[in-house]
Protein backbone atom coordinates (compact mmCIF):
# COMPACT_ATOMS: atom_id res chain seq x y z
CA UNK A 1 0.00 0.00 0.00
CA UNK A 2 0.96 3.20 -0.65
CA UNK A 3 2.07 5.58 2.02
CA UNK A 4 -0.80 9.17 1.75
CA UNK A 5 1.69 11.18 2.71
CA UNK A 6 3.71 10.88 -0.44
CA UNK A 7 0.16 11.23 -2.43
CA UNK A 8 -1.39 14.22 -3.32
CA UNK A 9 -4.82 12.65 -1.81
CA UNK A 10 -5.99 15.46 0.88
CA UNK A 11 -5.49 15.14 4.30
CA UNK A 12 -5.36 16.83 7.56
CA UNK A 13 -2.59 18.54 8.62
CA UNK A 14 -0.51 17.85 11.52
CA UNK A 15 0.13 20.97 12.77
CA UNK A 16 -2.10 24.36 11.66
CA UNK A 17 -1.38 27.72 11.29
CA UNK A 18 -3.52 30.73 12.05
CA UNK A 19 -3.58 31.59 8.18
CA UNK A 20 -4.37 28.21 7.21
CA UNK A 21 -7.13 27.46 9.82
CA UNK A 22 -8.58 31.45 8.92
CA UNK A 23 -8.55 31.28 5.27
CA UNK A 24 -9.42 27.68 5.18
CA UNK A 25 -12.11 26.80 7.87
CA UNK A 26 -13.86 29.97 8.47
CA UNK A 27 -17.46 30.09 6.94
CA UNK A 28 -18.79 32.36 4.82
CA UNK A 29 -21.97 34.38 5.76
CA UNK A 30 -23.70 32.94 2.45
CA UNK A 31 -22.96 29.15 4.19
CA UNK A 32 -23.77 30.42 7.67
CA UNK A 33 -27.41 30.84 5.99
CA UNK A 34 -27.43 27.92 3.83
CA UNK A 35 -27.19 25.74 7.75
CA UNK A 36 -29.30 27.66 9.17
CA UNK A 37 -32.09 26.74 6.55
CA UNK A 38 -31.48 22.91 6.98
CA UNK A 39 -30.52 22.58 10.67
CA UNK A 40 -33.07 23.37 13.44
CA UNK A 41 -30.27 23.66 16.30
CA UNK A 42 -26.89 25.18 17.27
CA UNK A 43 -25.32 21.43 17.89
CA UNK A 44 -26.22 20.62 14.08
CA UNK A 45 -25.09 24.16 12.89
CA UNK A 46 -21.49 23.25 14.14
CA UNK A 47 -21.79 19.69 12.37
CA UNK A 48 -23.21 21.17 9.01
CA UNK A 49 -20.31 23.48 8.88
CA UNK A 50 -17.66 21.88 9.63
CA UNK A 51 -18.42 18.97 7.14
CA UNK A 52 -19.24 21.63 4.47
CA UNK A 53 -15.53 23.02 5.29
CA UNK A 54 -13.77 20.25 5.77
CA UNK A 55 -15.31 18.98 2.40
CA UNK A 56 -13.78 22.12 0.94
CA UNK A 57 -10.69 21.28 2.14
CA UNK A 58 -10.78 17.84 1.14
CA UNK A 59 -12.83 17.19 -1.14
CA UNK A 60 -14.19 14.50 0.78
CA UNK A 61 -16.20 14.11 4.00
CA UNK A 62 -13.96 13.15 7.09
CA UNK A 63 -16.11 11.24 10.51
CA UNK A 64 -16.41 13.97 12.64
CA UNK A 65 -14.52 12.41 15.49
CA UNK A 66 -11.34 12.67 13.20
CA UNK A 67 -11.67 16.27 12.91
CA UNK A 68 -8.86 18.08 14.21
CA UNK A 69 -9.35 20.31 17.36
CA UNK A 70 -8.07 23.56 16.03
CA UNK A 71 -10.78 23.28 13.44
CA UNK A 72 -14.00 22.42 15.50
CA UNK A 73 -12.88 25.60 17.57
CA UNK A 74 -12.35 27.59 15.09
CA UNK A 75 -16.02 26.84 13.09
CA UNK A 76 -17.55 26.97 16.68
CA UNK A 77 -15.83 30.34 17.63
CA UNK A 78 -16.98 31.67 13.96
CA UNK A 79 -20.64 30.85 14.99
CA UNK A 80 -20.31 32.36 19.02
CA UNK A 81 -21.36 29.37 20.38
CA UNK A 82 -20.52 28.28 23.56
CA UNK A 83 -17.15 26.58 23.79
CA UNK A 84 -18.17 23.87 25.71
CA UNK A 85 -20.52 22.85 22.60
CA UNK A 86 -19.73 19.32 21.49
CA UNK A 87 -19.24 18.17 17.74
CA UNK A 88 -21.42 15.20 16.88
CA UNK A 89 -24.44 13.89 15.22
CA UNK A 90 -26.67 11.72 17.03
CA UNK A 91 -28.41 10.08 13.71
CA UNK A 92 -26.57 8.57 10.81
CA UNK A 93 -29.43 9.62 8.23
CA UNK A 94 -29.56 13.17 9.39
CA UNK A 95 -25.85 13.08 8.75
CA UNK A 96 -26.36 11.81 5.35
CA UNK A 97 -28.94 14.30 4.65
CA UNK A 98 -26.28 16.85 5.66
CA UNK A 99 -24.07 15.24 3.00
CA UNK A 100 -26.50 15.42 0.45
CA UNK A 101 -27.11 18.95 0.67
CA UNK A 102 -23.63 19.78 0.72
CA UNK A 103 -22.55 17.39 -2.44
CA UNK A 104 -25.85 19.47 -4.22
CA UNK A 105 -24.45 23.17 -2.61
CA UNK A 106 -20.99 22.51 -4.21
CA UNK A 107 -22.14 20.71 -7.51
CA UNK A 108 -20.41 17.22 -6.51
CA UNK A 109 -21.34 13.64 -7.32
CA UNK A 110 -20.76 10.81 -5.13
CA UNK A 111 -18.50 8.38 -5.32
CA UNK A 112 -20.85 5.27 -5.91
CA UNK A 113 -21.99 3.43 -8.79
CA UNK A 114 -19.96 1.93 -11.92
CA UNK A 115 -19.71 5.09 -13.38
CA UNK A 116 -17.87 6.63 -10.63
CA UNK A 117 -15.40 3.24 -10.37
CA UNK A 118 -15.03 3.48 -14.25
CA UNK A 119 -13.92 7.03 -13.79
CA UNK A 120 -11.51 6.08 -11.22
CA UNK A 121 -10.30 2.96 -13.39
CA UNK A 122 -10.01 4.82 -16.64
CA UNK A 123 -8.10 7.43 -15.43
CA UNK A 124 -5.22 5.05 -13.42
CA UNK A 125 -5.14 3.02 -16.93
CA UNK A 126 -4.36 6.49 -18.70
CA UNK A 127 -1.84 6.99 -16.25
CA UNK A 128 -0.11 3.94 -16.27
CA UNK A 129 0.63 4.41 -20.25
CA UNK A 130 2.96 6.96 -19.32
CA UNK A 131 4.18 6.42 -15.86
CA UNK A 132 5.22 3.60 -13.63
CA UNK A 133 5.29 4.95 -9.96
CA UNK A 134 2.21 3.84 -8.24
CA UNK A 135 1.94 7.39 -6.50
CA UNK A 136 1.84 9.17 -9.83
CA UNK A 137 -1.18 7.14 -10.65
CA UNK A 138 -3.04 7.56 -7.70
CA UNK A 139 -2.58 11.35 -8.02
CA UNK A 140 -3.62 10.87 -11.91
CA UNK A 141 -6.29 9.37 -10.42
CA UNK A 142 -7.16 12.10 -7.90
CA UNK A 143 -6.87 14.55 -10.23
CA UNK A 144 -9.81 13.36 -12.81
CA UNK A 145 -11.82 12.05 -10.12
CA UNK A 146 -11.75 15.76 -8.73
CA UNK A 147 -12.05 17.67 -12.49
CA UNK A 148 -15.09 15.34 -13.26
CA UNK A 149 -16.33 16.91 -9.70
CA UNK A 150 -16.63 13.16 -7.64
CA UNK A 151 -16.19 13.29 -3.96
CA UNK A 152 -13.10 11.57 -3.49
CA UNK A 153 -13.47 7.85 -2.09
CA UNK A 154 -11.29 6.48 0.64
CA UNK A 155 -7.35 6.35 0.35
CA UNK A 156 -7.15 2.53 0.44
CA UNK A 157 -9.86 2.61 -2.75
CA UNK A 158 -7.65 4.58 -5.12
CA UNK A 159 -4.85 2.25 -3.76
CA UNK A 160 -6.88 -0.74 -4.17
CA UNK A 161 -7.53 0.63 -7.92
CA UNK A 162 -3.94 1.42 -8.68
CA UNK A 163 -2.60 -1.56 -7.62
CA UNK A 164 -4.29 -3.53 -9.80
CA UNK A 165 -3.83 -1.83 -12.87
CA UNK A 166 -0.22 -1.37 -12.50
CA UNK A 167 -0.11 -5.01 -12.33
CA UNK A 168 -1.94 -5.81 -15.22
CA UNK A 169 -0.11 -2.90 -17.34
CA UNK A 170 3.29 -4.43 -16.38
CA UNK A 171 2.14 -7.68 -17.56
CA UNK A 172 0.85 -6.36 -20.90
CA UNK A 173 4.15 -4.56 -21.60
CA UNK A 174 6.58 -7.34 -20.18
CA UNK A 175 3.61 -9.56 -22.52
CA UNK A 176 4.67 -7.44 -25.78
CA UNK A 177 8.41 -7.48 -25.03
CA UNK A 178 8.35 -11.28 -24.61
CA UNK A 179 6.74 -11.87 -27.48
CA UNK A 180 9.37 -9.62 -29.77
CA UNK A 181 12.48 -11.53 -28.11
CA UNK A 182 13.92 -14.30 -30.51
CA UNK A 183 14.43 -17.67 -29.12
CA UNK A 184 18.23 -16.74 -28.92
CA UNK A 185 17.77 -13.39 -26.96
CA UNK A 186 15.13 -14.97 -24.97
CA UNK A 187 18.43 -17.74 -23.73
CA UNK A 188 20.37 -14.69 -23.33
CA UNK A 189 17.95 -13.14 -20.54
CA UNK A 190 17.63 -16.79 -18.68
CA UNK A 191 21.26 -17.07 -18.34
CA UNK A 192 21.22 -13.74 -16.58
CA UNK A 193 20.45 -15.54 -13.68
CA UNK A 194 22.84 -18.52 -13.63
CA UNK A 195 25.77 -18.65 -12.11
CA UNK A 196 28.87 -20.65 -13.15
CA UNK A 197 29.79 -23.84 -10.29
CA UNK A 198 32.95 -21.59 -9.52
CA UNK A 199 31.46 -17.73 -9.31
CA UNK A 200 29.21 -16.32 -6.30
CA UNK A 201 27.45 -13.79 -8.45
CA UNK A 202 25.20 -14.05 -11.77
CA UNK A 203 25.97 -12.23 -14.79
CA UNK A 204 22.74 -10.43 -13.99
CA UNK A 205 24.42 -8.96 -10.89
CA UNK A 206 27.14 -7.41 -12.74
CA UNK A 207 24.50 -4.96 -14.91
CA UNK A 208 24.17 -3.97 -11.60
CA UNK A 209 27.29 -2.81 -10.77
CA UNK A 210 27.92 1.43 -10.34
CA UNK A 211 30.10 2.50 -13.28
CA UNK A 212 33.79 3.28 -12.20
CA UNK A 213 35.10 6.27 -10.83
CA UNK A 214 35.84 8.29 -14.12
CA UNK A 215 39.53 9.97 -14.12
CA UNK A 216 41.45 12.33 -16.76
CA UNK A 217 43.44 10.44 -19.31
CA UNK A 218 47.25 11.18 -18.80
CA UNK A 219 47.29 12.47 -15.34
Amino acid sequence: MASIERTAYPHFSRVFTAREIQDAYTPTPEEILLARLHVRNNASLLAFLVLLKCFQRLQYFPPLPDVPAPVVDHVRSCLHLPPDLPLGCDQPKTLYRYHAIIREHLDVKAYKGKEARHTAVSAAYQAAEVMDQQTDLINATIDELVRQKYELPAFSTIDRIVERVHAVEHRRVFGQVLKRLSPEQANKLDNLLQSEADQKFTAFNALKDLPKRSTVWGL
